[in-house]
């Protein structure tokens, strides 16, 4: 992660403008230090339901990825604005909506986008078009999700093949 986006975000804020950072979170160090230099909104993936899917599917260079995950996702209970995403594919991430809401309902956090992994950019060298995930069956996996967190469904968008989450006392 860029070493100055502390200062980046400080900056793009200080214009008026809008700050949305994505991060996969393995670099937990610096999801910290932003607490004290806020994005108008922080997005985390969650890349799998558990420590052995994410070993599988990410194939991490390091060791620790997964506890460095978790620990940047518990931190977003100090963002202003947050939101975990999965991004699903078949025969890597797309199951176990159990192990997603359990570490859902551990954390703290704004909005839950659910939505389909596309063979785009470098995915299309790793990924074949029968992985991808149907909108009505993101649509399923959301509410599974729904059914065992305090999340509703809020929205969609078909073309994006994505399902929106807010918490349900919003």
């Amino acid at each position: 992660m860029y070493q100055r986006l502390p200062e980046l975000i400080d900056d793009i804020n200080s214009r008026g403008m809008t700050s949305f950072l994505v991060t996969n979170g393995t670099f937990s160090h610096m999801v910290k230090k932003l607490i004290d230099h806020q994005p108008t909104q922080i997005y985390i993936t969650l890349p799998a339901p558990d420590e052995q899917t994410f070993e599988e599917v990410c194939k991490p260079l390091g060791h620790g990825g997964w506890g460095r995950i978790m620990k940047s996702i518990g931190l977003l209970r100090h963002f202003n604005r947050s939101v975990i995403r999965l991004t699903v594919a078949k025969g890597w991430n797309f199951k176990d909506p159990e192990k997603y809401s359990e570490i859902i309902n551990n954390n703290e956090f704004d909005f839950l986008e659910i939505k389909s992994a596309v063979p785009i950019g470098g995915a299309m060298y790793r990924m074949e078009p029968s992985q991808i995930v149907g909108m009505e069956e993101i649509k399923e996996f959301s509410r599974k999700i729904e059914k065992n967190t305090e999340f509703n469904i809020a929205d969609e968008q078909i073309e994006s093949q994505v399902v929106l989450l807010t918490k349900k006392d919003n």
